[in-house]
């Protein structure tokens, strides 16, 4: 119970970009004409925007939170 309050933050929002980043692989590509965006155009383009806003941030999170050793 301790590990979910402290990293409760850091949980949602990497379940946010993770969910995000399997649907653009996932998705039809009617659904993804849908967005009427000039950037993602297919859905690895919203996997890799995904990736690249999300990770980051997942990754300095994940250093700065190490044990020393």
């Amino acid at each position: 119970m301790n590990f979910l309050k402290t990293h409760i933050h850091v949980l949602l929002y990497a379940g946010f970009w993770l969910s995000l980043a399997s649907y653009g692989l996932l998705a039809p590509p009617d659904r993804m004409a849908l967005l009427e965006s000039e950037i993602v155009t297919k859905g690895w383009h919203l996997t890799a925007l995904a990736i690249f806003l999300g990770g980051p941030v997942l990754a300095l999170y994940a250093w700065r939170m190490r044990r020393p050793r």
